[in-house]
Order: structure tokens, then C-alpha cells, then sequence
């Protein structure tokens, strides 16, 4: 599975969770506006009752701040519930099985290769998933491309939930799914973002 597949996946399924979430996001921000709305009233009503005592300066820098915490309520809400996205669908790459995975680790793993004789560091899900067979045809398709095609295997504890280390010497590489996905949610924010507030 190439990059702009993994991309287009990505967006597929932020959409896909944008049907489930959108009743969610609305339920939330009404009650978060409704609160903030409820604190700006009662701000309000104090600073008129006050008046005679305070000036009309006071009043504006209340509802500012009032105004100031709506907005942070809100943009708080927004990127929990664009983090909860971006983790359901890491989550559900990751839960990838069979061929269709096996086929996305080998493209991320040849894109990934410089020289071909770097170590092979999978996350432990992935050694059972993908193992020695996904190398030995990395390896074939290296040679043809005139690289090394020496990549070895190499048992690791590390914490990835998928994904793999590629290391040549004292260099590493890191693609493991965590690494991938900060790497294309920059990218990709604005565009969830788009989807899930529009």
C-alpha cells in the first residue's frame, strides 16, 4: 500500500468517523456553549448590578475574559476530538491483517531502504504479521533495483503498535505507524479539522 493510499485511507476513515462523532461534536459544543453562554450572562448580570460601583472598562474586561474562555472551552473540545480521530484510525491500521497489510509494510519498507543491507528492527505485532517473507521479497525486489538486497531481521523489544526500525550502522529510521502518522497529521489536520467543524 503506497503513502497516498495510506493518505486516502487515512481521510476515508477520518470521514467514516466524522458520520459517527459529527450528533457527538454538536451534543458537546451546544453543551459547552450553553454553559459558557450561561457564565456570560451571569458575568453580564453582575457587572450591570456593579454598575454604579465599577466602571464601564470593568464590565469590558469581564466579558472579554468570559469571551476568552468560551473560545479555549472550544478549541480544547475540537482538538480532543480531532486526537480522538487521528487514534482511531491508528488503531484501526493497525488492527490491519493478511495481505493488504503485508502489502503496505513491504512499500513502507522499500521506500524506506537506502543502501539494502540495513537491520530490520518490527514491532512485535508485526514479526508475526509480516516476518521473514516480507524481507526475503524486499530483498528480491532490492537486487532488481541494483541495492544491496541484504536486509536482515532483527529480534527487538520496542515499544511501536506497528510498524518497523530500519538501522544501518548507528542510524536509525523510525516507521514505526506512530512516527508515520505524526508525520502525515500536519498534512492532514486542517483537512479533519475541515470535515469534522464545517
Amino acid at each position: 500500500m503506497s503513502v497516498d493510499a495510506i493518505t486516502k485511507k487515512i481521510i476515508s476513515d477520518a470521514q467514516a468517523e466524522v458520520q459517527r462523532i459529527k450528533a457527538e461534536v454538536a451534543k458537546k459544543v451546544g453543551k459547552i456553549q450553553a454553559d459558557e453562554q450561561q457564565r456570560v450572562a451571569a458575568i453580564e448580570k453582575e457587572a450591570q448590578e456593579e454598575a454604579g460601583r465599577r466602571s464601564a472598562d470593568r464590565k469590558k474586561k469581564d466579558l472579554a475574559t468570559a469571551e476568552l474562555d468560551l473560545r479555549k472551552a472550544f478549541l480544547a473540545q475540537k482538538q480532543d476530538l480531532i486526537q480522538q480521530v487521528f487514534d482511531k484510525a491508528l488503531k484501526r491500521l493497525v488492527a490491519l491483517r493478511g495481505e493488504q497489510y503485508r502489502r503496505f509494510i513491504a512499500e513502507l519498507l522499500l521506500r524506506a531502504v537506502e543502501v539494502g543491507d540495513e537491520q530490520v528492527i518490527f514491532s512485535s505485532s508485526d514479526s508475526h504479521k509480516v516476518g521473514e517473507e516480507v524481507l526475503e521479497e524486499i530483498n528480491a525486489r532490492l537486487a532488481k533495483e541494483g541495492k544491496k538486497g541484504g536486509l536482515r531481521l532483527v529480534k527487538e523489544d520496542r515499544d511501536l503498535q506497528g510498524g518497523f526500525i530500519l538501522r544501518r550502522g548507528k542510524m536509525e529510521v523510525n516507521c514505526s505507524l506512530q512516527a508515520l502518522f505524526s508525520t502525515v497529521r500536519e498534512d492532514l489536520e486542517p483537512e479533519v479539522s475541515e470535515i469534522l467543524f464545517s
